[in-house]
């Protein structure tokens, strides 16, 4: 987070490039590899990719799940197709494929659409899987979002279908669109169920809250349905 970043060690060029070094030797430790993956990822350094990638598949879960983390954060789609690989692959550690769809959302590369797409609809996969797809989707392309969620809107399990509208609120730019979210109106769990119709007292009321405009507020909720699916009363 921003707190970590503002007080991590950041070397400099010449401590960089030995980092560097270091960790592009198939002989670097595990232990010692995953501090460097701390330190990339927090200097979002493209010059870490060959290294990262080396190791992504013969180290400890640990370290992998750190070198996703900083290959997300580096955001270079030269490791998507590793990356999906990571995914696609049933032998993974869940741990490490819950930070891969993560960080297929933040690399951003349209490439792995397909992919998430499939984990996305797949019923056996497990939800925190499924649910960071899900993201990963939102943040690619939303043009197609509200398809994409009308079947994973039919689960059965309320939980899970709140968590995920929770998790896309993140996703608006817009601090309103977000509280409006949330059963609350304060951005915080727990989250509208994204099947149940949205009243026109919850617009009279989300108006009164936060100081809107009953229209506005009314418009702002015709967007959200339009964006995520959900409905209006």
């Amino acid at each position: 987070d921003e707190k970590h970043i503002e007080h991590a060690w950041h070397p400099n060029d010449e401590q960089l490039q030995t980092l560097l070094a270091v960790a592009a030797s198939p002989a670097c430790d595990s232990y010692s590899l995953r501090c460097f993956s701390h330190i990339f990822q927090t200097e979002r350094t493209p010059l870490a990719m060959d290294a990262l990638l080396l190791h992504l598949t013969n180290t400890s879960l640990k370290t992998r799940v750190s070198i996703v983390q900083a290959l997300g954060a580096i955001g270079d789609d030269r490791a998507t197709i590793a990356l999906l690989a990571r995914l696609q692959d049933a032998q993974e550690n869940e741990e490490v494929r819950l930070k891969v769809a993560k960080a297929l959302g933040q690399i951003k590369d349209p490439r792995a659409i397909d992919t998430l797409k499939t984990k996305l609809q797949d019923t056996q996969e497990i939800d925190d899987i499924r649910l960071e797809a899900l993201i990963a989707l939102e943040q690619i392309d939303r043009t197609q979002a509200a398809d994409r969620l009308e079947a994973f809107w039919q689960s059965s399990n309320k939980e899970l279908r709140c968590n995920a509208l929770g998790k896309l609120a993140k996703t608006c730019e817009d601090r309103i669109d977000h509280l409006l979210l949330s059963r609350d109106f304060d951005a915080l769990y727990p989250w509208l169920d994204p099947i149940a119709l949205i009243s026109a007292d919850r617009i009279k009321l989300a108006a009164e809250i936060l100081n809107h405009q009953p229209e506005d507020i009314r418009q702002r909720y015709m967007a959200l349905a339009e964006r995520f699916g959900l409905k209006l009363e």
